[in-house]
């Protein structure tokens, strides 16, 4: 309930909370484009494009998966997300291989 609190209230108009909500996605966006990095070779500018899309896909999904009435269990719905993401990301080249952007 924490996330509807922030997500669906006036308090992101708050800037402590804006803040904060910032930073966490930051911290989510700089782990992400770690791993981008680390497992497909891609330089950091468009491993950053790519975390930033990722972490905004999850905040639109769980904000559609809260107004839908949590219509598909928690587990699921993040297995769902997750496969998205991956599968998605997955199009790029491991670490080594020819890449299609750099």
């Amino acid at each position: 309930e924490a996330f509807r609190l922030i997500f669906e209230s006036d308090l992101r108009n708050e800037p402590a909370v804006r803040e904060r909500v910032d930073r966490v996605e930051r911290l989510c966006i700089e782990a992400i484009t770690e791993t981008i990095m680390g497992d497909t070779g891609v330089s950091r500018a468009p491993a950053e494009l790519l975390a930033a899309g990722l972490v905004g896909a999850a905040v639109t999904a769980a904000q559609f998966w809260l107004a839908g009435g949590r219509q598909v269990p928690k587990e699921d719905a993040e297995a769902l997300m997750s496969a998205l993401a991956w599968r998605g990301i997955a199009s790029f080249p491991l670490q080594g291989e020819a890449h299609p952007i750099d």
